[in-house]
């Protein structure tokens, strides 16, 4: 299996076609599912169904090719997006500073809807990959 890349295309980070593996390939990858979550749909994103093939998908993704942003995304949910897309992977989000922004969204969004109970998220950690991808260690938490 050295050498070679496995995983789903459309949620690949560009780094992870030169053969680079850290954290913030997930990352990425979180933004692409965080898409589909805001989309409401499993549908591919229509920047990414004109290709034939992978290798055409990622060609266009190395070059900066994300998903379109969908007139119902709110600006918070479109950032977080972003933020997760980041072209260089060290600048990129942390899952850590990411998780207080979703959980703005989802009171927003159920402040919208009538629902006015508080909403309670924890980020639980196991291991030192994790903390380093939530970035609780570099923010002194651990």
């Amino acid at each position: 299996m050295s050498g070679s890349v496995v995983g789903t295309p459309v949620h690949m980070a560009p780094e992870l076609l030169a053969g680079d593996y850290a954290a913030a390939v997930d990352v990425y990858a979180f933004g692409i599912l965080f898409w589909y979550l805001c989309a409401g749909s499993v549908k591919l994103p229509s920047a990414f169904e004109v290709f034939q093939n992978k290798e055409q998908l990622w060609s266009k993704v190395r070059k900066g090719l994300r998903p379109e942003r969908l007139p119902h995304f709110t600006d918070a949910c479109w950032e977080v997006m972003q933020s997760c897309w980041h072209p260089e992977p060290t600048q990129r989000a942390l899952l850590g500073d990411i998780q207080p922004k979703l959980q703005n969204i989802l009171e927003q969004s159920l402040k919208e809807q009538g629902d006015r109970r508080p909403v309670e998220m924890r980020v639980e950690t196991d291991s030192d990959d994790s903390l380093d991808m939530t970035g609780l260690d570099r923010h002194g938490f651990v």
